[in-house]
């Protein structure tokens, strides 16, 4: 969920629903059908930005979407199972892919990937460091998934991945 202007949004994954509703008494005010939301970001020209799964255990969607009529004004493919999200100060978006362990790398004005970057197993998190520094934390496989890998942290600097902490 996430609060923008006067509305607040909810991505309701299994129902397959962005809902936009009022963020003073929470009212339903409009709804959007998208398979599988999962994150929400708002980019500094007041667009959402919404991560989708599209279907379990398939490479998913990023969309663009006005907030004011919740209309789609743009989608890229991504990587298995895309998650969190992230927007640097040069307008590239970065989205973990969560069942593939890869960051797909899309540039925000062209709404294309320009480079998909493998990180940990199991992506869980993205952030961006006031220096444009990108930090991924990957929890690493679990048992039921197979043989144990630790968790890390990746940092992408220019296109660049290195392992800055495992555990």
């Amino acid at each position: 969920a996430v609060k923008h202007g006067d509305y607040g949004f909810l991505s309701l994954n299994n129902s397959n629903t962005l809902v936009k509703v009022n963020a003073t008494d929470f009212k339903f005010e409009d709804s959007l059908s998208l398979p599988l939301p999962r994150r929400i970001v708002v980019t500094s020209d007041n667009h959402l930005l919404v991560s989708c799964w599209e279907a379990f255990g398939a490479n998913g969607k990023l969309y663009k979407i006005d907030p004011t009529n919740l209309s789609v004004e743009a989608s890229v493919s991504l990587g298995m199972l895309p998650d969190y999200i992230a927007l640097d100060d040069n307008n590239t978006i970065y989205v973990v892919n969560s069942g593939d362990s890869t960051v797909s790398v899309v540039d925000y004005t062209s709404f294309q990937v320009t480079n998909t970057l493998e990180v940990g197993h199991n992506p869980s998190g993205v952030a961006v460091s006031t220096t444009n520094d990108v930090y991924v934390l990957s929890n690493g496989k679990q048992a039921w998934q197979g043989a144990v890998t630790d968790a890390t942290i990746h940092k992408i600097t220019n296109g660049n991945v290195s392992l800055e902490h495992s555990w």
